[in-house]
């Protein structure tokens, strides 16, 4: 980055030399590189000052004209069109030239996406269907997806009634913009008879109201579609009904419709009773496995379902129902579980024979070969398991760290610096779209500056993409560069894939809360890259995701001023927070990094659900979280740390001895 930056410097070199009229010799370098920081630091401190009253909706400040010459005034032009536009109930022609105008002088500039959105639902909030029709192109966000279909309706498109049908059956939960062009298709003169039956059954699986139309089918058809909206909207009460013989249509009758889709919509519901319950589904179970009329395949799905809803409960009575189901019955997903469940409850020669009835494609996951080596090793072949885990501890990630240990020896980080080329990261920082990126992830604004950064990157080579992230990481910012990373599956350069950002924050709350250092940067890894501005679509936020409910409760144990949103956005305040809430997970569940960090990903209560028989190897428990998400985070969690341990302290983490057997249920804070 040195030629990038000098280049800056000796443009505000010369820019000063020639307002006093002093040859450029003569100015010092550090002090006008320092004169170019600050004039470019009072440049954004204007501009967030402006682009907050915009947002405000408050008069502009009066210095705001210095910024006509900055890299991101045509974002401020778009913020106040947007506002605009936003706030506008009916065609406003002034409006519209302006916005036109702006379109046209920012020709595919990333400042104008906004906008063009933003004109979009203005169109369709004044029902300015052509116009509307002949701005909209490309993938839409469902409720200008809804406009478009309002649009294609009233101008008589050919395709309305084929493009209505089309989204009627595929948005589950759609916005009111859909409302009338869905009861505009949903006529008979519109539909067919399997027409109406599609979209009721679409219907009922998604909690959406049933057609208007299923009153016209005939009584077969309209029975079947009312029986599976009961059946579908409280699956659990209404097997039990169902299955105690109780008629849940009235005035319909259940003897026409077809057995086979009765067959299939019993099964799909008890499905979703065993995958939420498997305590519930296990009397339903068997009433449906006793009642006559199913085909060996579907007592196979039946079976399948009540043994995967057992072992995400980890129901020992699962490894019984596993045993018995055909192998044309089981999919990846129950290959998976019924290995788990025999790892659960010690069944290590089972486990053989289920990892060697595996797909061959499964069985090469690092997961499974290294449980294959967990197995032989526990059936006496010490010397087969000792090769098999020298094989998976090639693999940089948490299979290959736990093999390398049981192998006898550190894990195998293999580090390799992307090569450094000034030249290429100065031409690279120099692009119109990367200056605009950096001044918008200064300015506090990654989500344009994500756009910019990929406009950018989007004629450069594989290898110059990969010299981008040097240039980002320059500017502090993580995210982006680092998933840059991984799709150019340029995984070696571990410094910059593990970067330490905010130092002094990270030991503050590290000195706060007793919680190391290595494991704020863990779960700042996992949770969010280090991006301090992240917000989940349940509003957890920030650099630890910590939602607001949950920092209040911190702050309030902590005797700490009660944090504001705009407070959780700010590197110190969330690490603060989330190094004290750690800590108190950490010390709830006996001091275990495993409980830990699944406690903090899936909440504290879950734990209670996950009871261990004994003894448990801890390597279990966390391949059997039942949470895919979860389990997961757990994974990638200890892998990061390995890594970040490196960063730090020079060598890797040794997981090992974070995975111990695992005291009963209650004691040494066991969950």
């Amino acid at each position: 980055m040195i030629p990038a930056r000098l280049a800056l410097v000796l443009l505000a070199l010369a820019a000063a030399a020639a307002a006093q009229d002093v040859p450029p010799a003569a100015v010092s370098v550090p002090a006008a590189a320092d004169g170019a920081r600050a004039a470019q630091e009072r440049l954004r401190d204007a501009f967030r000052r402006a682009w907050n009253a915009v947002a405000a909706g408050e008069p502009l400040p009066a210095d705001v004209a210095v910024l006509r010459d900055y890299a991101l005034w045509p974002y401020l032009e778009a913020a106040q069109l947007q506002r605009r536009l936003a706030r506008t109930a009916a065609r406003d022609a002034a409006l519209e030239q302006s916005v036109q105008a702006f379109l046209e002088a920012q020709a595919g500039a990333t400042a104008a996406r906004g906008v063009r959105r933003e004109r979009l639902l203005y169109f369709g909030r004044t029902s300015a269907w052509r116009e509307l029709l002949a701005a909209a192109d490309g993938s839409l966000e469902p409720v200008l997806q809804c406009y478009v279909l309002q649009a294609r309706v009233a101008t008589g498109a050919k395709d309305a009634r084929d493009t209505v049908y089309a989204a009627w059956i595929s948005l589950a939960s759609p916005p009111l913009q859909c409302r009338a062009p869905f009861a505009w298709v949903d006529v008979r003169e519109r539909l067919a008879d399997e027409d109406i039956v599609r979209a009721a059954r679409f219907a009922a699986r998604n909690g959406s109201p049933l057609p208007r139309t299923v009153a016209l089918l005939p009584p077969a058809e309209r029975a079947l579609a009312l029986f599976e909206q009961r059946l579908f909207d409280d699956p659990r009460r209404a097997l039990a009904r169902t299955l105690a013989g109780e008629n849940l249509v009235a005035r319909e009758s259940l003897t026409a419709p077809p057995g086979d889709a009765i067959a299939g919509a019993l099964l799909e519901a008890f499905d979703r009773v065993a995958r939420r319950d498997s305590f519930a589904a296990a009397p339903l179970y068997q009433a449906l496995h006793a009642r006559p009329g199913f085909s060996p395949t579907q007592r196979a799905q039946l079976e399948r379902s009540h043994a995967l809803g057992l072992a995400y409960d980890h129901g020992a009575e699962s490894l019984e129902l596993f045993e018995r189901l055909p192998p044309d019955a089981l999919d990846a997903v129950a290959h998976e579980w019924r290995l788990r469940m025999a790892l659960w409850y010690g069944q290590w020669k089972r486990a053989r024979h289920w990892l060697a009835a595996m797909p061959q494609v499964q069985q090469q996951e690092p997961r499974w070969r290294y449980w294959r080596a967990r197995t032989a090793e526990q059936l006496g072949d010490v010397d087969g398991a000792r090769s098999q885990y020298e094989d998976v501890a090639q693999e940089r990630e948490f299979y290959g760290f736990l093999a390398a240990e049981r192998a006898g020896h550190a894990p195998k980080l293999r580090p390799q610096a992307l090569p450094v080329d000034p030249a290429a990261e100065a031409a690279i920082a120099a692009l119109p779209a990367m200056i605009r990126a950096r001044e918008l992830v200064l300015c506090g604004l990654p989500e344009p500056a994500a756009h910019e950064w990929r406009d950018a990157l989007a004629g450069l080579d594989a290898e110059r993409r990969a010299q981008a992230v040097r240039v980002a990481e320059d500017w502090g910012w993580y995210d982006l560069p680092i998933k840059q990373l991984s799709e150019l599956q340029r995984w070696d350069d571990l410094w910059l894939r593990f970067p330490l950002p905010y130092a002094d924050a990270v030991a503050q709350a590290a000195r706060d809360s007793g919680v190391p250092a290595d494991w704020l940067y863990t779960v700042m890894r996992t949770e969010t890259l280090y991006n301090p501005r992240a917000e989940s679509p349940v509003g957890a936020l920030g650099l630890m995701q910590l939602r607001p409910l949950t920092a209040r409760r911190v702050a309030r144990s902590a005797r700490l001023p009660t944090p504001s949103r705009a407070d959780l956005l700010e590197p110190a305040t969330n690490l603060r927070l989330g190094a004290r809430y750690l800590a108190q997970l950490h010390q709830r569940f006996g001091a275990r990094w495993i409980f830990t960090l699944a406690a903090f990903n899936a909440g504290p209560e879950r734990l209670a659900e996950w009871r261990a028989p004994l003894p448990l190897p801890a390597d279990i428990w966390v391949e059997a979280i039942p949470y895919t998400e979860t389990r997961g985070y757990v994974q990638r969690a200890l892998s990061s740390w390995v890594m970040t341990r490196w960063r730090l302290h020079g060598e890797p983490g040794r997981l090992l001895p974070l995975l111990p057997v695992l005291a009963p249920p209650g004691e040494d804070g066991a969950p």
